[in-house]
């Protein structure tokens, strides 16, 4: 049975921005928002994000 007692909540949101370097690379840069309510308190994290891309054909 779910109460207010016990309801426990959690949500992310990620925002990135990509750019095409040539053909073969991609550069991705943004962050991540995570939110959780847990049964010790409630935390927040912002955490970044920095991706690197080689395609193989």
């Amino acid at each position: 049975m779910v109460s207010e007692d016990n309801c426990l909540f959690f949500g992310e949101y990620t925002a990135t921005i990509g750019w095409n370097i040539s053909d073969k690379f991609k550069l991705g840069a943004g962050g991540r928002l995570c939110y959780g309510d847990y049964p010790f308190g409630t935390q927040w994290h912002l955490l970044p994000m920095l991706d690197f891309v080689r395609y193989v054909r």
